[in-house]
């Protein structure tokens, strides 16, 4: 996947994740919210990543 395709993918994953765990955590389960922001920051780190090289 190229890497300008990813940036949105990646920040709608973080936003979620941190939208998740500030403000419906109570009703749901936290470990689905912890999973989508690692998933987030991982995507955004390969993606600089791939912008470097």
């Amino acid at each position: 996947m190229e890497s300008t395709h990813s940036r949105p993918v990646a920040a709608v994953l973080t936003g979620e994740g941190l939208y998740g765990l500030t403000v419906v955590s109570a009703s749901t389960n936290p470990v689905y919210w912890i999973l989508q922001l690692v998933l987030g920051v991982a995507l955004i780190a390969a993606t600089a990543f791939a912008a470097s090289h």
